[in-house]
């Protein structure tokens, strides 16, 4: 190995050493999944089967349908599709503009996030060659204040993630967000996704092709009533994940003798 390279391995490992002992030394581990559990076990050779595994939450009053949304029940050609977070490899995009193509005017879509330039010049090319680039808006970088409104404005949130180690054991937030914001949410049918989404209760799960996310969108569009009762599902999911009962579970594993008036800060 290079000089660089024996330096990185040195580096990582006293990282590693360090973090072992800090689990070693811990009361209470709070993991955001059991995927993280199991993994965080094997990589240090640890028995962390006492640690709580508690998800992440969502602020329902900042992310909350604006008042008169469209709904459901009310769903017109084109829909808009709505794309929040980062943009690159297993992010699923070139199946979404590909959907564009194969779905005809059916959709819109809206893309908030940044990424590598080398990667968004791809995708633009890519929806240039499909001939729908009119029918992509490119937000860019979008503060997180800015993301409740843009929620509001939008018919579908998807997530259109591949399936990849990492995601597998990873939280989908942003399935909380897209939620409380009253949208219908469309994502692929990997494990994180299932983890919040029951499949056309309170979101659709699709098989991460053009064809999948063609007829998911369709479903909307020919079952309004379906399109309707998800959106208030996933309002109700969103709901019951609240910071505030997140941070009451947070407290009742760290303090579990206490009561919720005094476990809670």
């Amino acid at each position: 190995m290079s000089p660089v390279e024996r330096l990185s391995v040195m580096i990582w490992a006293g990282y590693a050493a360090a973090v072992k002992v800090a689990l070693q030394r811990c009361d209470q581990v709070t993991c955001l999944t059991e995927g993280i559990r199991q993994v965080t076990e094997q990589e240090y050779g640890l028995d962390l089967s006492s640690a709580t595994v508690i998800g992440m939450g969502v602020d329902t009053e900042t992310f909350e349908p604006a008042d008169g949304r469209q709904t459901g029940d009310s769903f017109s050609r084109p829909l808009t599709v709505t794309y929040v977070g980062s943009l690159g490899a297993a992010r699923g995009l070139p199946h979404v503009i590909e959907a564009l193509a194969e779905c005809g005017e059916t959709f819109e879509f809206h893309i908030a996030g940044d990424g590598q330039s080398g990667y968004i010049d791809a995708m633009q090319a890519k929806a240039v060659k499909l001939g729908v680039a009119d029918q992509i808006v490119w937000y860019g970088r979008v503060p997180h204040s800015d993301v409740p409104g843009l929620l509001t404005r939008t018919d579908v949130a998807i997530s259109p993630l591949e399936d990849i180690e990492s995601y597998r054991i990873s939280y989908p937030a942003k399935l909380l967000e897209y939620m409380a914001a009253g949208a219908v949410v469309m994502a692929t049918d990997i494990p994180p996704h299932q983890r919040l989404i029951t499949d056309g209760d309170n979101g659709l799960l699709y098989d991460g092709t053009a064809t999948g996310l063609c007829s998911a969108i369709e479903q909307c569009l020919d079952d309004p009533a379906l399109a309707g009762q998800i959106e208030r599902t996933a309002r109700e999911t969103a709901e019951a994940h609240d910071w505030s009962t997140v941070v009451d579970k947070h407290a009742a594993a760290l303090f579990p003798t206490a009561t919720p008036n005094q476990a809670t800060p």
